[in-house]
């Protein structure tokens, strides 16, 4: 029996250890690419009768951006402290609404007051501050009792969001959300939509409106009207906030207390994201089933390339 043994040159062996050393090297940076990021999102998922879903899990939740889906990691229930700025039409349009302002505010105050530090701002002739970001019961109390229709004013609505995101930028807290509260004041705000969509859009709180509207309002046909009612129309569909129309004043608490209903049953989502240079523009989140209403709103994060 003859055996034959192949020993390979010196000169092959060395050719393929470079062939080895190089594909590895090629292999680090495309392992690292693949590596996917952490990130989060407050959902609120209703029901038909506008009531919060509640005790949901990964499963029930599905997330794309761009159109792309993402793997759902966690599921929990949002008990992240809010920045929470209510916003109240104090123009002369209020005067005659003011208990019924004043009902609901306390409605919303007392429900949100243990987990969102609260601001009150009013927005008739100038956004003014009733009470600052804060917790304490008797400083919002106080701030209530100073909301009041202020005669010959009208709103500046834009104005008090765009002030009102100016200083949450600065606060740089997780979860922030603005709540408009419009009784029909006529506009003054001389702000085109987009001063106040873009840097909206730019910082993240989502924005909710609830306007008392029986009809087209008054100032609907001018440039000011028109400005705000696309504020209203868009801000909230692109920052997961609601709008809700009113028929009366009277309704305002109930309005007020489902919201802050669906801002405390909120959930917060965790996926995954392929790192890449250049953020996602669009994120939507979907439920297993279509008789559910969703709206999210991402994790306000201080570098905004994540």
């Amino acid at each position: 029996i003859t055996v034959t043994t192949l020993m390979p040159s010196l000169r092959v062996i060395r050719t393929a250890a470079a062939l080895l050393c190089a594909a590895a090297s090629l292999a680090v940076p495309v392992a690292a690419s693949g590596q996917a990021i952490e990130r989060d999102v407050f959902v609120s998922v209703l029901n038909r009768s506008d009531d919060p879903v509640l005790n949901l899990g990964p499963a029930d939740f599905i997330v794309r951006e761009d159109g792309r889906a993402r793997e759902v990691l966690r599921v929990r229930r949002a008990t992240d402290p809010i920045d929470l700025a209510i916003l109240i039409d104090t123009s002369q349009a209020a005067s005659v609404q003011i208990t019924d302002l004043r009902q609901s505010l306390e409605a919303m105050v007392t429900r949100m007051q243990a987990q969102a530090h609260i601001a009150l701002i009013g927005y008739g002739e100038r956004p003014t501050v009733l009470a600052d970001y804060t917790t304490d019961a008797a400083q919002l109390k106080a701030g209530i009792g100073r909301v009041f229709g202020i005669s010959g004013s009208g709103a500046y609505t834009l104005e008090a969001i765009t002030d009102t995101l100016k200083g949450l930028k600065k606060r740089e807290v997780g979860r922030q959300a603005i709540v408009v509260l419009w009784v029909g004041g006529r506009e003054f705000s001389n702000l085109h939509y987009d001063q106040v969509l873009e840097p909206l859009a730019a910082q993240g709180p989502a924005l909710h409106v609830i306007a008392v509207s029986p009809g087209t309002p008054a100032d609907a046909g001018t440039n000011e009207g028109r400005n705000r009612e696309t504020v209203f129309d868009r801000g909230p569909a692109r920052s997961g906030g609601r709008r809700q129309n009113i028929l009366s004043p009277m309704a305002l608490t109930d309005a007020c207390t489902h919201l802050a209903a669906e801002l405390l049953n909120q959930y917060r989502i965790t996926y995954a994201r392929p790192q890449t240079l250049i953020p996602p523009e669009k994120i939507v989140v979907t439920g297993r089933t279509a008789e559910w209403t969703l709206r999210a709103t991402p994790v306000h994060d201080k570098d905004p390339a994540k």
